[in-house]
Protein backbone atom coordinates (compact mmCIF):
# COMPACT_ATOMS: atom_id res chain seq x y z
CA UNK A 1 0.00 0.00 0.00
CA UNK A 2 1.48 3.33 -0.66
CA UNK A 3 0.76 6.58 1.19
CA UNK A 4 -0.47 10.17 0.24
CA UNK A 5 1.04 12.92 2.21
CA UNK A 6 -2.43 14.35 2.88
CA UNK A 7 -5.15 11.67 2.84
CA UNK A 8 -3.33 8.39 4.05
CA UNK A 9 -3.20 5.16 1.74
CA UNK A 10 -3.39 5.76 -1.95
CA UNK A 11 -6.10 3.55 -3.86
CA UNK A 12 -7.39 3.10 -7.43
CA UNK A 13 -10.57 2.37 -7.53
CA UNK A 14 -11.90 -0.90 -9.96
CA UNK A 15 -15.69 -1.84 -11.09
CA UNK A 16 -17.12 -5.17 -10.70
CA UNK A 17 -19.68 -6.23 -12.98
CA UNK A 18 -21.96 -6.82 -10.41
CA UNK A 19 -24.13 -4.66 -8.93
CA UNK A 20 -25.02 -4.91 -5.07
CA UNK A 21 -28.78 -4.86 -3.83
CA UNK A 22 -28.99 -0.86 -3.66
CA UNK A 23 -28.33 -1.10 -7.85
CA UNK A 24 -24.63 0.31 -7.18
CA UNK A 25 -21.27 -1.52 -8.96
CA UNK A 26 -19.23 -2.68 -6.20
CA UNK A 27 -16.23 -0.86 -5.75
CA UNK A 28 -13.26 -2.58 -4.60
CA UNK A 29 -9.84 -0.24 -3.92
CA UNK A 30 -7.18 -1.10 -5.68
CA UNK A 31 -3.40 -0.09 -4.79
CA UNK A 32 -1.44 3.20 -6.74
CA UNK A 33 2.14 2.44 -6.93
CA UNK A 34 4.01 5.34 -6.12
CA UNK A 35 5.65 5.11 -9.93
CA UNK A 36 2.42 5.29 -11.12
CA UNK A 37 1.50 8.67 -9.41
CA UNK A 38 4.41 10.24 -10.41
CA UNK A 39 4.03 9.60 -14.12
CA UNK A 40 0.58 10.39 -13.54
CA UNK A 41 1.57 13.68 -12.71
CA UNK A 42 4.58 14.47 -14.96
CA UNK A 43 1.68 13.52 -17.48
CA UNK A 44 -0.13 16.25 -16.55
CA UNK A 45 2.32 18.70 -16.44
CA UNK A 46 3.35 17.50 -20.45
CA UNK A 47 -0.18 17.98 -20.85
CA UNK A 48 0.11 21.63 -19.76
CA UNK A 49 3.23 22.39 -21.63
CA UNK A 50 1.77 20.99 -25.11
CA UNK A 51 -1.29 23.40 -25.00
CA UNK A 52 0.88 26.39 -24.09
CA UNK A 53 3.37 25.49 -27.01
CA UNK A 54 0.47 24.88 -29.27
CA UNK A 55 -1.51 28.35 -28.36
CA UNK A 56 1.82 29.99 -28.42
CA UNK A 57 2.51 29.18 -32.11
CA UNK A 58 -1.30 29.92 -32.80
CA UNK A 59 -0.56 33.27 -32.09
CA UNK A 60 2.62 33.65 -34.50
CA UNK A 61 0.10 32.60 -37.36
CA UNK A 62 -1.98 35.18 -37.15
CA UNK A 63 -5.92 35.99 -37.84
CA UNK A 64 -6.13 36.40 -41.30
CA UNK A 65 -4.67 32.91 -42.44
CA UNK A 66 -6.48 31.24 -39.91
CA UNK A 67 -10.03 32.82 -41.08
CA UNK A 68 -8.32 32.28 -45.55
CA UNK A 69 -6.56 35.33 -45.47
CA UNK A 70 -4.53 36.95 -48.19
CA UNK A 71 -1.69 35.29 -47.49
CA UNK A 72 -2.93 31.84 -48.47
CA UNK A 73 -0.40 31.04 -51.25
CA UNK A 74 2.96 32.52 -49.94
CA UNK A 75 5.70 30.07 -48.12
CA UNK A 76 7.11 31.13 -44.85
CA UNK A 77 9.78 28.75 -43.52
CA UNK A 78 10.16 28.75 -39.69
CA UNK A 79 13.22 30.22 -37.97
CA UNK A 80 14.64 31.25 -34.61
CA UNK A 81 11.72 31.09 -31.82
CA UNK A 82 9.20 30.12 -34.38
CA UNK A 83 11.30 27.10 -35.70
CA UNK A 84 12.68 26.29 -31.67
CA UNK A 85 9.16 25.95 -30.06
CA UNK A 86 7.66 23.71 -33.48
CA UNK A 87 10.41 21.37 -33.01
CA UNK A 88 9.93 21.19 -28.93
CA UNK A 89 5.97 21.14 -29.61
CA UNK A 90 7.37 17.60 -31.91
CA UNK A 91 9.91 16.52 -29.14
CA UNK A 92 7.60 17.09 -25.72
CA UNK A 93 4.63 15.04 -28.08
CA UNK A 94 6.59 12.42 -28.21
CA UNK A 95 7.72 12.01 -24.95
CA UNK A 96 4.03 12.31 -24.16
CA UNK A 97 2.81 9.66 -26.03
CA UNK A 98 5.79 7.16 -24.74
CA UNK A 99 5.09 8.20 -21.34
CA UNK A 100 1.40 7.17 -21.46
CA UNK A 101 1.81 4.14 -23.16
CA UNK A 102 5.03 3.41 -20.22
CA UNK A 103 2.00 4.09 -18.11
CA UNK A 104 -0.37 2.04 -19.56
CA UNK A 105 2.59 -1.12 -19.64
CA UNK A 106 3.48 -0.64 -15.74
CA UNK A 107 0.51 -3.18 -13.61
Amino acid sequence: MSFCPQRGPCYNIRLLGWPDRRGLPLIVPEEVSPVKTYLYLVQIILAVVICALVLVQAKNAGMGNVFGGSDMGVYKTRRGVEKTLFNATIVIGILFLLLCVLTVAIK
